[in-house]
């Protein structure tokens, strides 16, 4: 009782089925051509029992197994892509979109078990769910994520694939994560990580400093930027980063770039956020110097918690005349150390050239 047997085990040993035991029974001690047929049915039954549950090499069998008959439903994800186009036993709604649309937020209907089982995180979302009037659970998704994006993820979830222009990848890599997608996070994440360029890597490390669990993409994006600072950093994206972005970069022990070419991209950055219009990477030193006071000091509030990670050392006599005491927005004791500084270098320089002639 409660044990699962194989189909013959029952029948090839102690019990045979009712309709044999009859027929045995009825044709006494003469055996007819049915009673034949029947042991002989039984003698098969009990040797595949037999080589089944000895482990016993059978005709075709490796390693003392019996093969494996692998059956497979090509239609199982269009059934369930079915169930998502008819709302067939549907339970949960999904709003999506921003409501500032003139057509206001799509709506969505799915299912919970499926969402369960396919996402990570639809418990934190159903926790923040409303009840409808129809008594239907309804979730507000996250407004950043566009309708087109919240499609393909259903797409993924319910048939088990998506397909994506490569230039929106980014963006279905921000839905994945906020719907805990996890698959297609992966997938998308990989793709993402492939295609670090000099034109995309802000875009990148931008959003990975907006979603959890992003510190391959922070890591990869901020190494590319170290190797390459000395031309991604003068870009009019870098002044759209997130002040930790911007923190983290200068920290990077392999930064490769003169100091003077990463005070000119901290100004451009700071520039921008304390004032919240651009400027260029070119002009804007001259852009700081024009400036009246009152905003001169908003740069410097922004720029003050980033000027320890500036080696005021490396500073060249033009970097500290032109940069630092030019742009007018750099406290003066660090321009004075950066003089110093460079007038100690100075000197060990001369006296090394000396001892060397």
């Amino acid at each position: 009782p409660g044990s699962t047997y194989p189909l013959g085990c029952l029948w090839g040993s102690h019990t045979h089925p009712p309709s044999r035991m009859h027929s045995l029974r009825l044709g006494g001690p003469r055996q007819t051509e049915q009673g034949r047929g029947a042991r002989e049915r039984e003698g098969r039954e009990r040797s595949a029992h037999r080589e089944m549950t000895s482990g016993g090499g059978g005709a075709g069998s490796q390693g003392g197994n019996m093969p494996l008959l692998f059956m497979e439903d090509s239609s199982f994800s269009d059934s369930f892509l079915s169930l998502l186009r008819d709302g067939t036993f549907s339970d949960v709604k999904f709003v999506v979109g921003s409501t500032t649309l003139e057509s206001g937020p799509a709506i969505y209907e799915g299912h919970k078990c499926v969402w369960s089982a396919r996402t990570s995180r639809f418990q934190s979302l159903l926790e923040g769910a409303t009840i409808d009037e129809t008594g239907m659970s309804k979730i507000r998704v996250n407004e950043a994520i566009d309708i087109k994006d919240f499609e393909k993820c259903l797409e993924f979830i319910y048939g088990g694939k998506s397909s994506v222009p490569r230039e929106e990848i980014l963006d279905l890599l921000f839905a994945a994560t906020e719907l805990g997608v996890q698959a297609l996070r992966e997938q998308a994440l990989e793709q993402v990580l492939k295609s670090i360029a000099e034109d995309t890597v802000f875009g990148y490390l931008g959003l990975a400093y907006m979603i959890s669990d992003a510190d391959i993409l922070k890591r990869a994006c901020i190494d590319f930027v170290a190797r390459n600072a000395g031309r991604v950093i003068s870009s009019k994206d870098f002044a759209s980063l997130p002040s930790k972005a911007v923190q983290d970069i200068m920290r990077h022990p392999s930064l490769d770039c003169t100091e003077g070419h990463l005070l000119r991209a901290l100004l451009s950055w700071g520039f921008t956020k304390a004032l919240t219009r651009a400027t260029s990477f070119g002009s804007v030193v001259e852009d700081c110097h024009e400036l009246p006071v009152d905003e001169k000091e908003q740069v410097t509030q922004v720029l003050l918690p980033f000027l320890e990670y500036l080696k005021v050392g490396l500073f060249t006599f033009d970097d500290v005349e032109n940069l630092l005491e030019h742009s007018g927005v750099i406290p003066q004791p660090l321009v004075l150390e950066a003089y110093k500084g460079r007038a100690r270098n100075s000197s060990s320089e001369r006296a090394k050239t000396r001892s060397q002639s």
